[in-house]
């Protein structure tokens, strides 16, 4: 069976969205999947680019170079670490949220 990462974003934990993300869920679970869920809004993910994501930055400040190089040092915000072990561990990736304004959410898009 596949190792699955859904990847849900939805301020209300009471919407359409959520119930529909966990029905996708529980559905690859009771067909023998191994699913891991990560809740952005959740979890307070912050999408901003962030200096301190990284140890010992470059300056000026690059973050397409420091993030590989922190990945390359094993230095990367343990919760960004922690996201991309789940992408890498993934057979399948699942986003989940909302059509708002032409786009998805922005916390999805800085995920």
């Amino acid at each position: 069976m596949s190792q699955v990462l859904i990847v849900h974003a939805h301020p209300e934990p009471e919407s359409f969205c959520t119930a529909q993300a966990h029905t996708i869920e529980r559905a690859l679970k009771d067909a023998g999947h191994t699913v891991d869920f990560i809740d952005l809004y959740a979890e307070g993910w912050d999408p901003v680019v962030n200096v301190n994501d990284v140890e010992n930055p470059t300056r000026p400040f690059k973050p397409q170079e420091a993030t590989l190089q922190a990945i390359k040092d094993g230095t990367l915000n343990p919760e960004i670490a922690r996201h991309l072990e789940l992408v890498l561990g993934a057979d399948m990736l699942i986003l989940s949220f909302p059509f708002w304004w032409f786009s998805m959410p922005a916390i999805t898009k800085g995920w």
